[in-house]
């Protein structure tokens, strides 16, 4: 049980080590191979192998690493960390660690940037610096940059995108002001929208049968978010369920196709084997992230360092994925392959041919169907 006046050190699992060794104080995580002991704990001699990942912790340190690892077990398609420590750390650090290796199972990490804006450059909180991650920051809702919004450093790290950064107008007893901590969960609801689409448009070009009116199953996006003790429902996640509500319900969802979709995908699917591309792209997260970059919009009063790419919402990327043709979509899902291959111009040639992808329609229903079944896995930390 933690101590709010303790401080902790956390240990590797060494492959082998029996867990049964350790002092009863020890926590083992279930899902990251992480144990956890009040600080300066003697770890007993026959647990070879084991290292010191991080020292001296605080309670939310150690609870934010418990919540990751809770989230861990639920399969989740993106994780939200809408707070991250306000120290730095080195960069083998176990909480570094876990977004990289959520990274590595093709799980988008989202973060907030931070609300150290007003101390000027370099003020990322220390999550958002690390490159694979996601990160966010907050404007108001007229889309103007919050003086609280951490900036990044010119020529070096920034957020990826802003967002509002505005709870949700609803009736509640306390009065939150706008943050990087509510842009998060926006922008983490835009991951998902574009993960399950592209996942989608994939199955539908290479694994669906072509002659068949239905897509693809589509599973209902889930998404882990590590609290900071806001009542859930400021989060903006409509027809969200909690972890223990996550067997209930239709899991997966079918959705019907226009005969044209169907031709475009035919042809593009035919295109891509002749170019010897025959087997689906995963949906990563760095397509994600680009997806995001290419759909924001840049402010002409601030640099890049301060909004990354720029400003993005629901209506951005709508707007980015009705824009897509074969060029767009092939230099997305496999980037530099066709420059590499010497086939620019055969793709652009094919995708003026082709024209874009007539997906209003599907659009439409997948925001009605899918998106309003988002399932939440709610991590308490603080």
């Amino acid at each position: 049980m933690i101590e709010e006046e303790k401080t902790f050190d956390v240990y590797s699992l060494s492959p082998g080590m029996n867990v049964g060794d350790l002092p009863p104080e020890a926590e083992v995580c279930k899902h990251l191979p992480y144990f956890i002991l009040p600080h300066q704990a003697v770890v007993p001699a026959g647990c070879n192998g084991t290292e010191k990942r991080s020292t001296d912790n605080s309670v939310s340190y150690i609870r934010l690493l418990k919540g990751l690892d809770f989230l861990s077990g639920y399969d989740p398609d993106a994780i939200n960390l809408s707070l991250g420590p306000a120290y730095s750390l080195p960069g083998d650090d176990p909480l570094l660690m876990t977004c990289l290796a959520f990274h590595a199972k093709n799980i988008p990490v989202i973060v907030a940037a931070g609300n150290y804006g007003v101390s000027g450059e370099g003020t990322l909180q220390p999550l958002a610096t690390s490159p694979p991650v996601i990160s966010v920051g907050a404007t108001d809702k007229q889309k103007k940059l919050l003086a609280s919004s951490s900036r990044g450093t010119p020529g070096g790290l920034c957020p990826t995108v802003v967002t509002d950064g505005s709870p949700l107008d609803i009736d509640t007893p306390i009065k939150y002001p706008p943050e990087t901590s509510f842009a998060a969960p926006r922008v983490s609801r835009l991951v998902l929208y574009l993960q399950s689409y592209l996942r989608l448009l994939v199955n539908d070009i290479f694994v669906t049968d072509k002659d068949s009116a239905f897509g693809a199953p589509i599973r209902r996006p889930r998404i882990g978010i590590a609290d900071t003790g806001v009542n859930p429902d400021l989060l903006p996640h409509s027809g969200s369920s909690s972890a223990f509500n996550l067997g209930k319900g239709v899991d997966t969802i079918r959705m019907s196709r226009s005969k044209e979709e169907r031709d475009w995908y035919s042809r593009y699917f035919r295109f891509l084997n002749g170019c010897g591309i025959t087997t689906p792209p995963l949906i990563t997260p760095e397509i994600i992230k680009k997806s995001l970059e290419l759909s924001a919009t840049r402010f002409d009063n601030h640099k890049p360092f301060e909004i990354g790419a720029g400003y993005v919402d629901e209506d951005a990327v709508d707007a980015f994925l009705l824009s897509i043709d074969a060029k767009k979509l092939t230099n997305l899902l496999y980037p530099d392959i066709f420059k590499e291959r010497g086939l620019s111009e055969k793709l652009t040639d094919f995708s003026d041919s082709l024209g874009s992808l007539k997906n209003e329609r599907t659009l439409q229903a997948f925001k009605i169907q899918v998106l309003p079944e988002i399932q939440l896995i709610v991590a308490k930390v603080m």
